[in-house]
């Protein structure tokens, strides 16, 4: 018999996306999941076929629902006619879990330590246009999950506090790690900070360590300088699939030596 843990998210068919409590199985072809906090969601329990189930949730994935039930209940709330109350609070018992899910997350990033010695550093334009369109910040996605997977990530919303220099901590962070991943958008190079960080770092790593730059493109319409046309590049703007993309830098990462 398969386990799965607690918290399971649906890869495939109907409920596509949804990110449930996982109870138990029958006969180890279904799984009954519950769209929320057991105690409180008891009615809402759902057949789920067992290879429509994933224990891999990433922190895109908790964003991207949670973006997902807001605008669901939002059109719900203010639709014409009379609500449907029932489907409203199944919904917000979803997405309830799923908040709690992504605090989570979010305060293992924040405290743990982490276990392995590789550094990385996240360069990326702050607000971009890509990322509110997306309503998502791929930069604390990425930075949270790889911290997840047990390493040390420079991430400036984090690793800066009020008061400290910019620049200062900015060069510590190239200074200290082995790693840069470029979240790239059409205003990426645009930036000044973006441009100070990838070019330090470059001329840090060319010589000894030239696969240490992992560039990521988001979006379609991005000129890459010449100085980094040789550096094989994620394409996310093709597929948009972050859990793929995230594999595949965590392998680049363990692989590279």
């Amino acid at each position: 018999m398969t386990f799965y843990p607690l918290n399971t998210i649906i890869k495939s068919g109907k409920h596509k996306g949804r990110i449930g409590y996982y109870d138990d199985n029958d006969c180890g072809k279904k799984a009954y999941v519950y769209w929320g906090s057991m105690v409180y969601n008891l009615d809402t329990c759902t057949e789920i076929p067992l290879k429509n189930l994933s224990s891999i949730i990433t922190t895109y994935d908790l964003v991207k629902r949670s973006n997902v039930l807001g605008n669901q209940i939002g059109r719900l709330r203010g639709g014409f006619g009379q609500p449907d109350y029932e489907l409203i609070a199944n919904l917000l018992g979803e997405q309830d879990f799923v908040k709690d899910l992504l605090m989570k997350k979010y305060l293992d990033f924040a405290f743990n330590k982490p276990e392995k010695r590789k550094k990385i550093f996240i360069s990326h334009k702050h607000n971009s246009k890509f990322e509110k369109e997306n309503e998502i910040d791929y930069a604390m996605c990425l930075a949270t999950d790889l911290t997840t997977i047990g390493y040390e990530v420079w991430y400036d919303n984090k690793t800066i506090s009020l008061g400290q220099s910019i620049p200062a901590e900015m060069n510590e962070g190239i200074e200290t790690s082995d790693f840069m991943i470029m979240l790239i958008t059409k205003e990426y190079f645009e930036s000044n900070f973006c441009n100070d960080e990838w070019r330090a770092f470059y001329h840090k790593n060319n010589n000894s360590s030239p696969n240490k730059i992992i560039p990521i493109v988001l979006e379609d319409g991005v000129r890459i300088p010449s100085l980094l046309s040789h550096y094989k590049y994620y394409d996310f703007s093709k597929e948009r699939n972050y859990n793929k993309m995230f594999e595949s830098i965590a392998k680049s990462i363990k692989e590279s030596k």
